[in-house]
């Protein structure tokens, strides 16, 4: 009995190792999002007629990093599952 918790245990720090490593990454692409958002308009001219460029670069970046989100939280949730069964799966052997 006790050998099945263990399988369990580690099976939840795996997860919870996983959860801090996709979160870790969205901070990091959207603190890199935001820096570039600022050099972009820092450079960028009031006056300007590009502004409806800068813009749409906006709107693809904003569209990009929810893409990528979704996509970490999805990759994490089925690791998750899959290690949790597997889990399970090993401590009914």
């Amino acid at each position: 009995m006790a050998r099945e918790s263990e399988h369990i245990e580690l099976a939840l720090k795996r997860v919870d190792l996983s959860k801090r490593f996709i979160l870790v990454t969205i901070v990091f692409v959207f603190i890199a999002i935001l820096f570039t958002f600022g050099s972009l308009l820092a450079h960028a001219r009031v006056d300007d007629d590009g502004r409806w460029k800068l813009q749409l670069v906006t709107t693809g970046a904003e569209m990009a990093f929810v893409g990528v989100c979704a996509v970490l939280v999805s990759y994490h949730v089925s690791r998750m599952t899959r290690t949790v069964l597997n889990a399970i799966e090993l401590s009914r052997k």
